[in-house]
């Protein structure tokens, strides 16, 4: 038992890099949009840990390992899309209000 506390404490520690990692990064003076970015990412990484072992055990079981691998592989498939098109948005507007976009943290204001 005292074993199982160590391996969740130290588990603890390892996923609190997460937070800390996002935190590291530069905003380029966009701290609001950076916090709400980063509490997203957050809120699904731990939503992931919370609820991604029962889903996947549950889908194995009844399924087979086959069908859980495949809906692991769809549900990165949709978080890619998502990724790209929410990605798309904001530069747009960016471009729009006059703000070059080189890709980098920090937005160039275009003379």
């Amino acid at each position: 038992m005292v074993l199982a506390w160590l391996a969740a404490a130290g588990r603890a520690v390892r996923v609190s890099g997460n937070a800390v990692s996002i935190g590291g990064g530069d905003a380029g003076g966009a701290t609001v949009a950076a916090g709400r970015a980063a509490a997203v990412v957050s809120a699904g990484f731990f939503a992931g840990f919370a609820i991604g072992p029962t889903v996947g055990g549950v889908l194995a079981e009844r399924a087979g390992y086959g069908w859980t691998w495949a809906a692991v592989a769809g549900a990165f498939a949709v978080a890619a899309v998502l990724a790209v098109a929410t990605r798309r948005a904001p530069d747009h507007a960016r471009r729009r209000a006059g703000v070059h976009v080189t890709g980098s943290a920090k937005p160039v204001v275009a003379a």
